[in-house]
């Protein structure tokens, strides 16, 4: 390779690299990145201890009174498996070379078998060819915009909290982590809480792939991850019945009604590893179709929110065509998975800077921590709109196979003002309701942009993710930038 070749991709490189990200490792933290979010809400929703209730014995504490309930257990919990599975699968660009040759049999000539420069986030049958190898690195910044259609950032996520069942008769409770009976009358307050998650991520890939036949290649995909949540969690009292004596319910032990918490933190380290095949098998003049296998090992710590804990394996067949200037191509696949989230998503944590008492009554949230299978699609088309740039447009799909499901809705609780049940009912406000049936989620994004041969084997690629949907975890615009040496 001649120096000049050795700068261009030096200066490639340096501009693509993210620039350090400031984050704590785990030990520094001394707790999980994946408890993170669900330690920093319980601290909010956490009371200061006051004095016993009228006709109540002293020895009740009343710290830790209001139970998360199914929502709001459900919600951390999920959002914070969410957050590990979609972090960790964001799609990496096609592992597709942007050069792809043949060698003429009758003359030895080496060709380009296509007049564009391949799909961005898509696979095309073609393969780069036998004894070449392609070198990509790409960048990509994520900010994660919503849940299930809620936005993330703005605490529009909202959760009722019912108190206990404490203090219900003289023989006392039957369950003291159930549902309050509603006596006595203090039990009828509520406590809402609101949500606001700041979810990044910066990733750089390391691509490389060889082409041991004329129709076989095999290829690795290396990500470098850096994830940073900030959580903001304000608990306030809806005081249904203990108007006249706030300090029974109370974040100060004086009548404080509201208390809010706000942190971040982060991690940074390897992701996990992708290991690819594809071989061809039909070719002709017009088009090809391939099969491919990608499987992802569990390289990425899965308690810091870097891998996912599972080893997959995605199945797929891929059509494309040749069309003059056009290059239309599909994927369709599935992908098997095996192995588990980290379970300290379901976990709150306590450390010597997270003052919380992790026996606090709460719901299991999380009932199944394993991996969903996935149903995966991409479709688009490369256009050679000038000889050395492709613009290229993709669409992919996957749809998570039986995973929890969230709606927005109202909740009525009942008899929420004192004096004598049945008494006067609360409407709550919007907020995120757990369904208790699993169902398939449908995650969406298009990309759309451009690749430029810059020099002769040097491709600089430039393009951004759209989210097409509003299932799950959805990105923001995601730019993306990176570039594909052949050798």
């Amino acid at each position: 390779m001649t120096s000049t070749r050795l700068t261009t991709l030096a200066i490639a490189a340096s501009t693509i690299l993210p620039a350090p990200v400031a984050a704590q490792s785990q030990a520094e933290r001394n707790q999980p990145l994946a408890s993170f979010l669900k330690t920093v809400v319980a601290r909010a929703v956490t009371l200061s201890d006051a004095p016993p209730p009228p006709d109540i014995p002293e020895a009740i504490v009343h710290e830790a009174h209001f139970l998360a309930g199914a929502n709001l257990s459900a919600a951390r919990g999920e959002l914070n498996k969410a957050i590990a599975v979609q972090l960790a699968t964001f799609p990496l660009s096609s592992s597709s070379g942007g050069f792809s040759y043949t060698v003429d049999p009758s003359t030895g000539a080496v060709t380009p078998m296509s007049a564009t420069f391949g799909p961005l986030f898509a696979e095309r049958a073609l393969t780069i060819g036998e004894g070449q190898f392609n070198f990509g690195l790409t960048y990509q910044h994520v900010t994660y915009d919503s849940f299930e259609g809620v936005d993330l950032r703005s605490g529009d996520m909202r959760f009722y909290l019912e108190h206990n069942n404490c203090c219900g008769s003289p023989e006392g409770p039957a369950d003291p982590n159930g549902p309050s009976d509603l006596e006595p009358f203090f039990e009828r307050d509520l406590m809402e809480t609101t949500l606001g998650v700041q979810v990044d991520t910066d990733s750089v890939a390391f691509f490389g792939t060889y082409g041991v036949t004329e129709d076989f290649d095999v290829g690795l995909a290396i990500p470098i991850v850096s994830v940073n949540l900030d959580v903001t969690a304000t608990a306030g009292i809806v005081r249904t019945a203990t108007e006249d004596i706030p300090p029974l319910h109370s974040f100060d032990g004086h009548g404080g009604g509201t208390n809010t918490v706000r942190s971040s933190a982060g991690a940074t380290g390897l992701g996990d590893i992708v290991l690819r095949g594809k071989y061809a098998l039909y070719r002709d003049a017009i088009g090809a179709v391939a099969a491919g296998l990608d499987v992802r090992l569990p390289t990425g710590d899965r308690n810091d929110l870097l891998g996912t804990g599972a080893t997959q394996a995605k199945f797929y067949l891929i059509g494309s065509s040749e069309i003059g200037r056009f290059s239309p191509h599909v994927n369709i696949g599935y992908t098997f998975s095996s192995g588990n989230v980290s379970p300290f998503v379901d976990q709150v944590v306590s450390a010597p800077d997270v003052p919380y008492d992790a026996n606090t009554p709460d719901v299991s949230a999380v009932k199944d921590l394993s991996v969903p299978d996935e149903i995966n699609y991409a479709f688009g088309v490369n256009a050679a709109v000038l000889p050395r740039v492709t613009m290229a447009f993709d669409v992919v799909g996957r749809t998570l196979r039986d995973v929890p499901r969230f709606t927005v809705g109202r909740r009525t609780f009942e008899s929420r003002t004192p004096g004598p049940l049945p008494s006067t009912p609360f409407q709550g406000d919007e907020e995120l309701v757990f369904e208790t049936t699993t169902g398939n989620m449908n995650l969406v994004l298009g990309a759309f942009g451009w690749k430029i041969n810059v020099t002769r084997t040097l491709l600089l690629n430039m393009s951004f993710l759209v989210p097409m949907n509003d299932s799950g975890l959805q990105p923001d615009i995601t730019p993306h930038v990176g570039f594909d040496y052949v050798f």
